[in-house]
C-alpha cells in the first residue's frame, strides 16, 4: 500500500497527460505502470519522485510539488483504498469489510517542529470530525471526532483537604511521533474516536507520507491510557496519575483492521517547507474499519 502513492505520483512525472485520463476513469494505465513498478521498494520509489517533483531543474520550484493535480491524488485515494480492501469496481470500505464502516475525515495537525525539506523527527497532535459514515451494520455511528496527542478534560475524583470531592481535570493523549520531511515521512501514534452516541474507538496506527498523501495503516485496541497534566488539579487536591479509556464502541472489535487514504496540505500557503516549514496541515480524506475479505 505504501508504494501505490509512489506509483501515482511518479506515473503522472513520467506521463504528464496521465493524470486527467485517470481523473476521468481511465485507470489502465496506471495499473500497467503500477505492474511495472509495483516490485520497487518504496524508498526508491521515494527518491525517483523527489527527484522528480521537488528538485525541478534545481531553480528552486518546490512549490509546484505541493500543487500537485488534487483531482488525481482523489482518484489515487479510492484507487488505493479499493486495492489494499480486495473491493470489487464501485465497491466502498464499508462493502469490502465484514462488520466494518467507513467515514469521510477532516482535520488540522499541528507538528512540531515543523516539517521542512531536510528529514528530522516531529511530535504533532491530531484533532478531527468524523462525518458521512457508511456501514454494512445495522446502528453503527454516523458521525464522531477524533483525536491524537491532545489533552481531554475527564471528571475523576479528587483528594482534597479535608475529604474527597468530584472535579474536572486534563488528562493528556499519547502524543504521535515521526520521523522525516515534507517529501517523505512515517509516524506512528494512537488516536481516539469519540462517537456522537459517547462511545470510543481506538486506534494503534502508523503512516507513511510522500508529498501530498498520507496513507495510514491501523488497529482497533482495547484502550488507551492518558496522563494525568498536574497543573490542571487544584491547589490542594491530587488527581489520579492516568486515566483510561476503553474502546466501546461494538461495531469496531479489538483486532480490527484501520485503513486511511489522506491527503496533507499545509493550512496557509507561506509554509512552503523551503523559507518556511510545515507547522499546521489539513488532514482529509476516507477512514475504514473493519475485517478485509
Amino acid at each position: 500500500m505504501a508504494s501505490c502513492w509512489a506509483i501515482y505520483y511518479l506515473s503522472i512525472t513520467h506521463n504528464p497527460d496521465l493524470g486527467p485520463r485517470v481523473a476521468n476513469g481511465d485507470v489502465g494505465d496506471l495499473q500497467e505502470f503500477s505492474r511495472r513498478h509495483l516490485t520497487q521498494s518504496p524508498t526508491t520509489l521515494s527518491s525517483k519522485l523527489m527527484g522528480a517533483a521537488w528538485v525541478r531543474n534545481g531553480q528552486g520550484r518546490e512549490e509546484q510539488a505541493m500543487g500537485v493535480r488534487r483531482s488525481g491524488i482523489v482518484v489515487a485515494v479510492a484507487l488505493c483504498a479499493a486495492v489494499a480492501w480486495v473491493a470489487g469496481p464501485g465497491a466502498s470500505l464499508a462493502g469490502a469489510a465484514t462488520g466494518g464502516g467507513e467515514c469521510q475525515l477532516q482535520g488540522v495537525a499541528n507538528l512540531s517542529p515543523p516539517l521542512s525539506s531536510t528529514s528530522a523527527n516531529f511530535a504533532y497532535s491530531f484533532t478531527g470530525t468524523l462525518s458521512s459514515c457508511q456501514s454494512n451494520v445495522a446502528g453503527a455511528p454516523t458521525s464522531g471526532t477524533v483525536s491524537a496527542g491532545i489533552q481531554l478534560p475527564e471528571t475523576v475524583t479528587l483528594t482534597c483537604t479535608g475529604g474527597t470531592t468530584t472535579g474536572t481535570v486534563q488528562y493528556q493523549e499519547p502524543i504521535p511521533q515521526g520521523s522525516g520531511s515534507c517529501g517523505n515521512s512515517t509516524t506512528a501514534g494512537i488516536s481516539l474516536a469519540t462517537w456522537a452516541d459517547g462511545k470510543h474507538t481506538v486506534v494503534s496506527y502508523n503512516t507513511t507520507g510522500a508529498l501530498a498523501a498520507v496513507q495510514l495503516q491501523g488497529t482497533v485496541v482495547a484502550s488507551m491510557t492518558l496522563t494525568l497534566v498536574a497543573s490542571s488539579v487544584p491547589a490542594g487536591c491530587t488527581a489520579p496519575s492516568s486515566y483510561t479509556i476503553s474502546s466501546d464502541e461494538p461495531t469496531f472489535a479489538v483486532g480490527q483492521q484501520s485503513l486511511a487514504a489522506l491527503t496533507f496540505s499545509p493550512t496557509t500557503q507561506d509554509q512552503n517547507c523551503v523559507t518556511l516549514g510545515v507547522s499546521s496541515a489539513n488532514i482529509s480524506g476516507t477512514v475504514g474499519i473493519g475485517s478485509a475479505q
